[in-house]
């Protein structure tokens, strides 16, 4: 039995991990149409930073979502926006690596690059090239609030995060519940361990605080991660 857990374990994690990426791609995607749609370019993409220090830029192209690593010029002209908070339109814009070198155009005739910000934490930052429709600064009124509901799914939302090993190690702690998953209903177990989380602590030891066997603990906690109820810290 104990080898059949260890063969099944790792691809049930991959799938799950493969779902989440692919409805995070899903948004991302959709986010760019509606982008292209409200401010009338045709080119669209969003450069995000990932763990590790990686930057990932996503570039929707005939219904397609194309993915690559980002370049140092790229992360440079993302960092630029998304440390200033705001929007920044440039006509005819040239990038270059820091020394000067592999001076080139990122946009031919216009760029418009909008940070994507929760809780002031860059999410990413959406760029649109081309011919920008005159009225700019209507469209970015109309913009930031979706943006800013899109930043927030893709920080908090449980169906797009990447699943959490849960064990009695696992440092858990109360999430602020911005997106949950589906209607919620709460079980007595699980009503019993959230009321023992008092900030950052060991599942142990809200297991041990709510009388709960460790194995029923992390069943409840995962079940409570996956909707969003708590944040579990990666081990």
């Amino acid at each position: 039995m104990q080898d059949r857990i260890s063969q099944t374990a790792p691809r049930a994690t991959s799938e799950a991990d493969s779902t989440g990426a692919k409805r995070q791609e899903g948004l991302i995607s959709e986010t760019l149409e509606w982008c292209c749609e409200l401010f009338g370019t045709s080119r669209a993409r969003m450069i995000r930073p990932l763990e590790a220090g990686r930057w990932v830029v996503y570039t929707r192209q005939r219904e397609a979502l194309m993915t690559h690593a980002a370049d140092y010029a790229e992360i440079a002209m993302a960092y630029t926006v998304g440390l200033s908070r705001q929007p920044l339109a440039v006509t005819k814009p040239r990038v270059s690596h820091a020394d000067g070198t592999n001076l080139r155009p990122i946009a031919l005739t216009g760029y418009l690059g909008i940070p994507v910000v929760c809780q002031d934490r860059l999410v990413g930052v959406v760029e649109l090239s081309g011919e920008i429709r005159p009225d700019m600064d209507m469209a970015l009124h109309n913009a930031v609030p979706r943006l800013q509901s899109i930043a927030e799914r893709l920080t908090f939302d449980p169906a797009l995060a990447r699943p959490v090993a849960i064990s009695r190690d696992s440092i858990i702690e109360l999430s602020s519940s911005i997106w949950t998953s589906g209607e919620i209903v709460l079980t007595e177990d699980d009503m019993v361990l959230l009321a023992t989380i008092d900030g950052p602590m060991a599942l142990a030891d809200a297991a041990r605080t709510a009388e709960l066997p460790d194995e029923r603990a992390a069943e409840i906690a995962a079940s409570l991660a996956s909707r969003g109820l708590i944040a579990v810290q990666p081990l």
